[in-house]
C-alpha cells in the first residue's frame, strides 16, 4: 500500500522518508517502509497479519496507482490514495471527489478477479452512493479478453459502454468502446452473398469438427427437422460484433427462430411483450455484466432484440402494426448444404452482371 500513518498523519510512501514508526491506516498494526531498487516505495505488513490490506502488490499495481493519482489530480478531481471505507470494509485504490460532491472510486485491477467478488465490491460502493470505475492493468491489456471477461468489466462511463485500461508503459488511459456508434443500439452491417457462403462453409466445418456450441444447436435443429447449415438467411449475422452473448449471433438467432416455430401462425404480442419474449427465450445465452445495473443490462439485451426484430420484419416473418407484432409465416429453411451454396453462388453471379 502507498499510504501509512506516522504521528497521526497520512503519509505517502517515498524513498525520501526517514526510517521511523509507521502504522497501517486500516488495522493500526506497524508496517514497514519498503524502498528498494526493484519496486516503488510502499508500506508492507509484517508476516502473519490478518489485515485485509496485507495482500502483496505488484510493481505494475503500485506504479499504476501513482500515475492515476497524478493524472486525476491534473484534472482537478482531488484524488486520495487508499481511503478506507469502514461501513463496507473496502479500500479503493484512489477515491475522487468532484466539485458537485460526487465521489468516484478508481479500482486499478491487475490480478484475476472473480465476477462474484467484483459484484460484491460494486454493491458496496452502490450502498454508499459512490460511482466506481474499474481500470485494467497490463496483464489484461496484453491479452485478448474472452467474451465473459469483456462483459465482466464493461461499464457505463459518461453514457458510453466502455472497458477502461491504464497503460503504465505510456502513462495514459486506454478506452475501448465495444459497440459501434457509441450508443446502446446494436448496429448491424449486412452480409453480401460471398460472406454468406463463407459463413455457411464455416458452419459446415464446425459441424464436421463436432464443435461444442454447434453440436448443441445442431441437436435443436435436428429435433425440428432441420440442420444448422440450412438456416435461413435471416439467421446470419456478423460474428465479430461484440454482443452480450455467450454464443455467436448466428446461434442466438437460430435458437430464437426455432422457438418461434413452436408458436401458432397469427400469434400476437404487444411490441414490448415481444421484445421481452426474445430476451426470455434466450435467457441461458446472455452474458453477465457485473458493472452494469440490472436495468442497463436489460436495455442492452432489448437493443439486440430490436435489431433482430427489424430483420424478421424485412423477411416478412412477422408484421408490425399499431404497436402489435404478429407472427405471419415460418422462415424458409434450405433443404441441404449443397442447395444453399448453389443458391448463394447463383445470386453472386447475378449481382456481378
Amino acid at each position: 500500500m502507498i499510504i501509512g500513518i506516522c504521528n497521526g498523519r497520512r503519509i505517502v510512501a517515498s524513498k525520501k522518508l526517514k526510517r521511523q514508526n509507521f502504522f497501517c491506516p486500516i488495522c493500526g498494526e506497524p508496517v514497514v517502509l519498503r524502498a528498494g531498487k526493484v519496486k516503488m516505495a510502499h508500506f508492507a505488513h509484517r508476516k502473519n497479519t490478518n489485515c485485509a490490506s496485507s495482500e502483496g502488490e505488484t510493481q505494475e499495481h503500485l506504479l499504476g496507482k501513482k500515475q492515476l493519482y497524478h493524472w486525476t489530480a491534473k484534472k482537478g478531481l482531488r484524488p486520495r490514495y487508499e481511503v478506507y471505507l469502514s461501513e463496507i470494509q473496502q479500500r479503493p485504490d484512489i477515491l475522487l471527489s468532484k466539485e458537485n460532491g460526487t465521489q468516484i472510486a478508481l479500482e486499478f485491477q491487475c490480478s484475476p478477479l472473480s465476477i462474484e467478488r467484483l459484484m460484491q465490491r460494486n454493491q458496496g460502493y452502490k450502498q454508499l452512493h459512490i460511482q466506481v470505475w474499474w481500470i485494467l492493468g497490463a496483464p489484461y491489456l496484453k491479452q485478448k479478453l474472452s467474451a465473459t471477461k469483456r462483459a465482466q468489466f464493461m461499464q457505463l462511463v459518461h453514457g458510453q459502454l466502455v472497458i477502461l485500461y491504464w497503460s503504465t508503459a505510456d502513462n495514459r488511459l486506454v478506452v475501448w468502446q465495444p459497440l459501434e456508434n457509441l450508443t446502446w443500439n446494436v448496429s448491424e452491417a449486412r452480409l453480401n452473398n460471398v460472406q454468406l457462403i463463407s459463413q455457411t462453409r464455416a458452419l459446415q466445418q464446425q459441424v464436421m469438427r463436432a464443435d461444442a456450441q454447434i453440436q448443441e444447436i445442431q441437436q435443436r435443429c435436428y429435433l425440428q427437422g432441420h440442420s444448422v447449415v440450412e438456416i435461413p438467411l435471416v439467421c446470419h449475422a456478423w460474428n465479430k460484433t461484440v454482443l452480450p452473448l455467450k454464443v455467436s449471433p448466428i446461434i442466438w438467432r437460430t435458437t430464437l427462430l426455432l422457438k418461434l416455430e413452436c408458436y401458432q401462425i397469427g400469434e400476437q404480442w404487444h411490441v414490448q411483450e415481444w421484445l421481452e419474449l426474445l430476451v426470455a427465450e434466450s435467457e441461458e445465452q446472455w452474458l453477465q455484466f457485473a458493472c452494469l445495473a440490472p436495468e442497463q443490462e436489460e436495455k442492452l439485451r432489448l437493443s439486440l432484440s430490436r435489431t433482430y426484430t427489424r430483420r424478421l420484419l424485412e423477411a416478412r416473418i412477422i408484421r408490425y402494426h399499431q404497436g402489435i407484432v404478429t407472427l405471419c409465416r415460418r422462415a424458409e429453411w434450405f433443404t441441404s448444404y449443397e442447395q444453399k451454396i448453389n443458391y448463394l453462388s447463383r445470386c453472386t453471379k447475378k449481382s456481378n452482371h
